[in-house]
C-alpha cells in the first residue's frame, strides 16, 4: 500500500500492490526459454552454413541440408513466440501494480493490506475524487435554453456557486457543458461547470 486517507494523488501514482512474485517467476521463466532457443538457433545455424557449403561437394545429402533448414526456421519461429510469451509476463506483472487512473484526493481505505482480494468480486479498494479542478452539475429552466445556447456561442459563460444561504459566493467557474436534452418530466436542461477550485471552497 503506498498512499494514505486523505492524500493527493497525481495520476499513475502507485496505490496497491497484489503479490509480484508468481507473475516475476513466468517472466523469468519466459526468459529464459528465450536464451535457450536462442542459443539452439546460434547452433543450428551454424550447421546449416556448414551444410551448405558441403551440399555441392557430394558430402552432404538435400534431405539433411533441408531437415537443417527446417530446423532453423522452427527455431526462429520459438524465438518470436517466446519473446510474445516475456511482452505478456510483464504486461502481466504491470497489473501487479495498481496506479490512480486519476488526480484527486484518496477517501477511506476499504481493503488493507493481508485482506483477500478476488478476481472478479466487485471489491472497492479505494475512492479517488478529483477535487481540483471540480465540475457541478445543475439544472436551469427549459425556458433560458435559448438565450444560453446563443450566449454561449460568443463565449464561455461564467457561472458562479454560492453557498447552500445564496448569498455567500464560494467561487466562479466556466459552463462547460449544455446538455443535448430536456428532462420532459422536470422541463428542466442539465449544464456542468468547471471550477478550478484552488482553495477547495467547492467540496464532492
Amino acid at each position: 500500500m503506498s498512499f494514505n486517507e486523505d492524500q493527493d494523488r497525481k495520476a499513475v501514482d502507485p496505490l496497491y500492490q497484489i503479490d509480484p512474485r508468481p507473475f516475476q517467476a513466468v517472466l523469468d521463466a519466459a526468459s529464459a526459454t528465450l536464451k535457450r532457443n536462442e542459443a539452439q538457433l546460434t547452433g543450428a545455424a551454424l550447421d546449416l552454413d556448414r551444410y551448405s557449403k558441403l551440399l555441392n561437394t557430394g558430402y552432404q545429402s538435400r534431405q539433411t541440408f533441408d531437415q537443417q533448414q527446417a530446423t532453423v526456421d522452427a527455431l526462429k519461429a520459438s524465438i518470436a513466440a517466446d519473446k510474445a510469451a516475456i511482452e505478456t509476463a510483464r504486461l502481466n506483472l504491470a497489473y501487479a501494480d495498481i496506479r490512480a487512473p486519476i488526480a484527486g484526493r484518496t477517501g477511506q481505505r476499504l481493503v488493507d493490506i493481508g485482506n483477500l482480494v478476488q478476481a472478479g468480486q466487485p471489491t472497492s479498494l479505494v475512492t479517488i475524487t478529483q477535487i481540483k479542478p471540480i465540475f457541478v452539475n445543475f439544472t436551469v429552466p427549459q425556458d433560458y435554453a435559448e438565450a444560453i445556447r446563443h450566449n454561449q456561442q460568443a463565449g464561455a459563460l461564467s457561472v458562479l456557486a454560492y453557498a447552500s444561504d445564496d448569498k455567500t459566493l464560494l467561487a466562479e467557474g466556466k459552463l462547460s457543458l449544455i446538455d443535448n436534452q430536456i428532462d420532459v418530466a422536470t422541463g428542466t436542461i442539465r449544464l456542468k461547470a468547471s471550477f478550478a477550485n484552488t482553495d477547495e471552497r467547492l467540496w464532492p
